[in-house]
């Protein structure tokens, strides 16, 4: 996903540069943020989730003093920092976007 991100924001930069059909470009840049945006909202959801079952594997360790919830707390807590990396760069690349987005309003409204 980032990946496809990266190419949008290269999409983007070059059609700004460019000048031409800047109105296509920003209905374009639109619906790739919109995208994004529920793409984004997607990953939210499941750090959230698995955050929560982190959570609930941690206190069962405490808890019943089961070493299976340690294992789990312990995958879960490397799964959600994956997550979490993730999330940033996505979160980052979307304000990127929102960024281009405005200047080609700009370009259009001038």
């Amino acid at each position: 996903m980032v990946k496809y991100l990266l190419e949008q924001e290269k999409i983007l930069l070059s059609a700004l540069k460019d000048d031409k059909n800047l109105v296509e470009t920003f209905e374009y840049a639109k619906v790739q943020i919109a995208w994004l945006s529920h793409e984004r909202l997607v990953h939210l959801l499941v750090t959230l989730f698995i955050s929560f079952v982190l959570i609930l594997s941690a206190l069962g360790f405490l808890l019943l003093q089961n070493p299976l919830f340690g294992v789990m707390a312990i995958l879960l807590m490397i799964l959600v920092l994956f997550y979490l990396v993730h999330y940033y760069r996505l979160e980052n690349g979307v304000q990127r976007l929102y960024k281009i987005a405005s200047q080609i309003h700009a370009r259009i409204h001038t």
